[in-house]
């Protein structure tokens, strides 16, 4: 297949709205040091929701070589 007949990556539903995503880019997140320490959730928002999506497609596969993943 070329470039110019792929097909679309993404599902699009007729008769919804869509909602453009904020990238985690525009998002502070708290520094890896503090993962284990007692902080307060984050508030159910666009831009939180947005960094969850993002960050939990982030890793798709393992790869292992020589014992290593």
């Amino acid at each position: 297949m070329d470039w110019a007949t792929q097909p679309n990556p993404f599902r699009n539903y007729s008769d919804t709205q869509r909602i453009e995503l904020p990238l985690s880019t525009k998002n502070s997140t708290l520094p890896y040091s503090l993962i284990d320490e007692d902080v307060p959730s984050a508030p159910l928002l666009k831009e939180s929701l947005a960094q969850f999506l993002e960050f939990s497609m982030g890793i798709a596969a393992w790869k292992e070589s020589g014992g290593s993943s």
